[in-house]
């Protein structure tokens, strides 16, 4: 399901196999105008990606699916898409070795959105910032 935004540009690919967080997650996101895409399945969510026309600038997945043992979902994503940055909905750091964000799980609205902020506009954000999104040691 793809839904159009007039305010923003980025687009984001939700990824969940919980439907309640899932709806919550979307609305949120929507809420502040996003261009969203939703799956809920590892399987669903890289066939969107391999065949979704234009640009996805994040994956917010829930990494407790089973699925996604070992970021398998992110190591998928990167095969067609090795710019996209990937922001994982669980976990005990900000930064994980694998390159992708980690945000604490359960979140506020506003925490996810400054999250996807700091993730989507490192270009923006200091010179650590960048170094630890992209997966290297500051």
């Amino acid at each position: 399901m793809v839904e159009a935004s007039v305010e923003r540009a980025e687009t984001i690919l939700v990824v969940n196999d919980k439907l309640l967080p899932l709806k919550l997650v979307v609305e949120t996101l929507k809420t502040a105008s996003f261009v969203i895409l939703q799956a809920d399945t590892e399987a669903r969510a890289v066939r969107i990606a391999a065949n979704y026309p234009g640009r996805i600038d994040l994956v917010l997945a829930d990494s407790r699916m089973p699925a996604l043992a070992r970021l398998s979902l992110a190591e998928a994503l990167k095969k067609t898409r090795p710019d996209i940055f990937v922001l994982l909905t669980c976990g005990d750091i900000l930064i994980s070795s694998y390159g992708c964000a980690l945000i604490y799980n359960p979140f506020r609205p506003v925490k996810l959105l400054e999250m996807i902020d700091i993730v989507l506009h490192t270009n923006e954000k200091s010179h650590v910032i960048r170094q630890l999104i992209a997966g290297s040691s500051a």
